[in-house]
């Protein structure tokens, strides 16, 4: 889903000719329909940041050699491309080659940036939500949900938001839902847990449908009055209550759900981060994909095929992303694990001695 959204030929911030600025409404359905294909990355966000959210509830620890081997693999897959853009004489803007050089504090990867933020704090978040007592909880719940999936939904600049508040927003979500589910697993009789996985398998269709209409609604509104004519992806957004909806269902599903263990989905998810530096880095999504494909694409073919040839791009992008995570995986990662736990294991002695 991820891959899916960064292959839409989407711009905004900078202008370039061989890409679409999607924050407009269009007639063509085939627009509308890759609005709705680039909403797909944050769902596939949640899906990831649940997952991942979920397992850290009941942590009191930060695992540093995680941390530390995160940022190296992140740095070593930056200097690739430095080197990727060097040997094709690309010439990469001095800020955007900035960000390269510096790709954790400067956030090349801006979900593997606040990603790594949250996870060092995840065990204060923990101790907080503890102390939460029941009336106060449902308190914090409704500020929250108000504060953030609506009022800075609409007004992206309500309460600071940034996409760090943003996932600190969703571990938030996470650590009330897994107080729920773990209420009603202690609680509830089977009978009763059945009617709860059948309502949490409607939520996800619905969730779908609910998206769809809403922006094909929003799409008609904005042909028809100006002022809302170019917010077709202001509830692009991770915080966006569908979304989270959508993916929190997804993630119940299958966690009611008896586990299997099948060696190939297990160790997939493992490369998980490697596929998603190697196949979104800046080198890219900002000049490879625009001026080689893209270009070749508006040159060479109709633009009313567009849509195929995003598919086409998905999977081109999955097949270098996989690839490259697999050479890299059976090569240059043993060694940042092994320096990393190295060093982890020196930081830890001396955190939590």
């Amino acid at each position: 889903m991820i891959i899916i959204s960064h292959s839409v030929p989407y711009v905004d911030n900078y202008s370039h000719p061989y890409l679409i600025d999607l924050r407009y409404s269009s007639e063509s359905v085939q627009q509308v329909v890759m609005i709705m294909l680039r909403n797909l990355g944050q769902i596939g966000n949640l899906i990831f940041m649940i997952s991942s959210f979920w397992f850290l509830q009941n942590s009191k620890r930060v695992n540093i050699s995680k941390v530390i081997n995160i940022i190296l693999d992140t740095i070593v897959v930056s200097a690739f491309y430095i080197l990727v853009a060097r040997i094709l004489g690309i010439q990469i803007d001095p800020w955007d080659f900035r960000m390269m050089k510096h790709p954790i504090s400067l956030a090349a990867w801006w979900f593997v940036t606040c990603y790594l933020i949250v996870y060092i704090v995840h065990p204060a978040l923990n101790q907080a939500f503890q102390i939460l007592s029941g009336k106060v909880m449902n308190l914090s719940i409704v500020i929250a949900v108000y504060a953030i999936s609506i009022h800075t939904l609409w007004w992206r600049s309500s309460f600071y938001y940034s996409s760090l508040i943003g996932l600190i927003y969703i571990y938030f979500i996470v650590s009330v839902t897994h107080y729920a589910v773990k209420r009603i697993r202690e609680s509830c009789d089977t009978n009763t847990l059945r009617k709860y996985k059948r309502t949490v398998s409607w939520l996800v269709p619905f969730g779908i449908f609910l998206h769809i209409a809403f922006l094909t609604l929003f799409n008609y509104v904005g042909l028809h009055f100006e002022r809302l004519g170019n917010d077709m992806l202001r509830f692009n957004i991770i915080i966006n209550p569908i979304f989270i909806i959508v993916a929190m269902s997804v993630f119940l599903i299958v966690l009611f759900r008896e586990p299997r263990r099948i060696r190939v989905i297990n160790y997939l998810p493992s490369l998980s981060l490697l596929i998603y530096l190697f196949h979104n880095s800046i080198l890219i999504y900002k000049y490879i994909v625009p001026d080689i494909y893209f270009k070749w694409v508006f040159e060479h073919i109709n633009g009313d095929i567009l849509l195929p040839l995003v598919f086409l791009l998905a999977f081109l992008l999955l097949v270098w992303g996989l690839l490259l995570s697999l050479i890299y995986d059976k090569s240059l990662r043993r060694i940042t694990v092994g320096v990393s736990n190295r060093v982890g294991t020196v930081i830890e002695r001396w955190v939590y001695s």
